[in-house]
């Protein structure tokens, strides 16, 4: 069954190039076929929720995840 949208888990750039658009570039890549993209990321996440809302992406579900040591 192949599904019918992607799922950004994680984006991760390096310190040097942060600020620079990479973020960005990344996902406009994803974005470029046309196929739905779902990405989740913590709520204190400041720079991840404003480059997802940059891009135009709306909060749809929230939900709690707890990480055990």
């Amino acid at each position: 069954d192949i599904r019918d949208y992607r799922v950004i888990d994680l984006i991760a750039v390096a310190k040097e190039y942060r600020g620079k658009g990479m973020g960005s570039l990344m996902i406009s890549k994803l974005q470029s076929d046309g196929i739905t993209i779902r990405a989740g990321t913590q709520e204190h996440n400041l720079a991840g929720m404003a480059l997802y809302k940059k891009m135009g992406f709306e909060i749809v579900k929230r939900q709690r995840t707890f990480h055990y040591p």
